[in-house]
């Protein structure tokens, strides 16, 4: 699994992010990708009464941010 920092530089060296298969990521590379991409989510049950982050949710808020670049 790719480090935050590593992730970071390819994502600034300009790596082709429709070209990674989101599904077959696991959650924590999920979270990872998200946290590179400047996503500041709420992974785990933090805040009173919150569920922690899918796995699809995490997919689908990082299309969102893909899409939207």
């Amino acid at each position: 699994m790719k480090s935050r920092n590593e992730l970071y530089q390819e994502i600034a060296n300009g790596l082709d992010l429709s070209k990674i298969d989101l599904n077959s990521l696991s959650r924590n590379e999920l979270i990872e990708l998200a946290y590179a991409l400047d996503w500041n989510g709420s992974w785990e049950d933090d805040e009173e009464g919150q569920e922690p982050i899918t796995k699809q949710e995490l997919i689908d808020s990082i299309s969102n941010i893909i899409s939207e670049s």
